[in-house]
Order: C-alpha cells, then structure tokens, then sequence
C-alpha cells in the first residue's frame, strides 16, 4: 500500500459500503459515525460479527441512479476499520473507524438490506526527486501551524519525516474543502500529482505562505476541521 500501508492481512475484499453525501474517508484519519437508520444498523452488526471493516463511499451528485434506483457512488472508496464500537440502548451504535486505506469499487454482490461491495486494494505511487522533498517540508510546516490555532497546542505535531503521502491525506481530511475535492484528492494515487494539487487547493485559499493571489477575495483562516 505504499507510504499507507496498514495491516490488512487476510482481509477477504468483500466489504458493507456506506454511501453518504458528504462524507470522505482518508487513510489512516479517524471518522466517528453515528449509526441510526435501520438498514445500517444491520450493516454494523454485520461488521462487528465480521471482519470490522466498513468502506465508505461518496454519493455520486446530481442524484445520479443505478438501474436498480440505488444513488449511484464514486468508484474509489475509503476502507475503514471499527476501532470503537458502543451499542446504545435504542438499537443505535456509535462508531469510530480508521482509515485503513484506498479501494476500488469492482461489483455489488448484494444491495439489500444494505450494500456491499466487492473491492481491490489500491497502491499509492511515491513521489521522486528533491522538490517534492521540499513540497513536503512545505505543507509541513503549514500543517503544524494549522493543527496548534486548531487545537490551541493540545496535540503534538507530526515526526518532521512524516511521508509525502500521508501528510497530504493529513491536510485534505482536516480543511473542510467540498466533498468532491477531498474525493478527487482520495482517488490520486499519485502522491506527487495529489501534492501538487493540494498546493494549488491552498494557493486559491491564500493560505498563509503559499502565495495567494491578492487580487483573490481572502477567506477566514483556518477554515476550520472538516466535519465529515
């Protein structure tokens, strides 16, 4: 799995999938859900009886549908694993996952109660030569800048060798950009194209240090966490 790698030895790539609106899972971010609806509390007992794992998919916009009436998802879906679990009284559950990493959408075995996904494993490729070094030493600095106005210092910052790749996910799960663009950034295995697109993101953002336009209207910044 490249700069993200984690263990999923044995993991047998049949998967419940979770499609919502607004939600993109990155490799190795945490995601608390709360689970309410009926269907997906089926999903999650399932999960919990089996391997723990729930890939997240993004709804495709427009309300665009299968054949069958199902919202059509994205084909690149975050795979996350249950690192906690809570059944509550009323039947509901609450849940954290970790981001386990990228998968591609192959087929749909079964669409009811709940959906489940057939899925490959994708590889992140690394990036290669000094200015992505650079880049990294970059977003870096930015990022630990934004994480202390965020949480005022409470949390420690990231090791100074912390991977290209994984530092990108880092800024694109915590920014509250739309949905599609943490998507499209989701679906870049290529770390050194999904830099440079993250540097262009911030650039339009005039965030501090990345020189901004300055004929760019300026936005409040931090933009604050995302909230998916």
């Amino acid at each position: 799995m490249g700069e993200e790698e984690s263990d999923l030895t044995g993991f047998s790539g049949l998967v419940p999938m979770f499609p919502l609106p607004n939600v993109v899972l990155f490799p190795r971010m945490f995601l608390p859900l709360h689970i309410f609806e009926p269907r997906y509390r089926a999903m999650t007992r399932a999960a919990l009886d089996g391997e723990r794992y729930i890939a997240m998919a993004l709804l495709q916009p427009g309300r665009t549908q299968e054949s069958d009436g199902s919202p059509a998802v994205h084909p690149i879906l975050g795979l996350g694993k249950i690192v906690e679990d809570t059944a509550l009284d009323d039947g509901k559950f609450n849940l954290v996952l970790l981001g386990m990493g990228r998968v591609r959408l192959l087929d749909e075995p079964s669409r009811k109660p709940y959906r489940t996904a057939r899925v490959e494993l994708l590889e992140e490729r690394p990036p290669g030569g000094a200015s992505y070094d650079r880049k990294r030493r970059l977003l870096l600095a930015f990022y630990v800048q934004v994480l202390r106005q965020i949480t005022q210092g409470s949390l420690a910052a990231p090791p100074d060798d912390v991977p290209l790749g994984l530092l990108c996910d880092l800024l694109a799960s915590l920014i509250a950009f739309d949905p599609g663009v943490k998507q499209s950034l989701l679906e870049e295995l290529d770390v050194a194209a999904r830099c440079d697109r993250l540097l262009e993101l911030l650039q339009r953002m005039n965030a501090p240090g990345f020189g901004g336009s300055g004929d760019a209207p300026k936005r409040p910044w931090p933009p604050g966490p995302s909230l998916n």
